[in-house]
């Protein structure tokens, strides 16, 4: 398989963020969760693409960054599957995928946390 060498802010570029939400633990833990989507086509040498890695959710309370979580996509990155009772996949193009991560001893029980998303380690990857 193909693997592009765009930098990582140029493919983060392309996702989509929805349906964000924190979830604070008893004991301080922020649990991240998010569906990502990939906006328009990628490509990588002329070849479909999809996008793999992780990105970072950085997370505040007010303007005052408490932590972050690393999202990492999962095993066919942007493209969401699912496993069919017959071991067969089941791919279910142009929906989003499910994205979750923590950040241990960050938060307090009561407080709104808020998530910005910023590009970690990404790239494209031939279909």
């Amino acid at each position: 398989k193909l693997i592009s060498d765009m930098p990582s802010a140029e493919v983060f570029q392309h996702l989509k963020f929805d349906n964000i939400q924190t979830e604070v633990s008893k004991l301080g833990a922020i649990s991240v969760k998010a569906e990502a989507s990939v906006e328009g086509k990628v490509t990588v040498f002329d070849k479909p693409g999809f996008i793999d890695g992780y990105v970072v959710a950085e997370i505040y309370n007010g303007g005052k960054k408490v932590g972050e979580a690393l999202m990492v996509f999962p095993a066919y990155g942007s493209i969401k599957y699912s496993m069919l009772p017959s071991a067969h996949i089941n791919i279910e193009w142009g929906k989003p995928v499910d994205l979750e991560g923590i950040c241990l001893n960050c938060g307090e029980q009561g407080k709104k946390y808020t998530v910005k998303f910023v590009p970690g380690d990404l790239w494209i990857m031939e279909q």
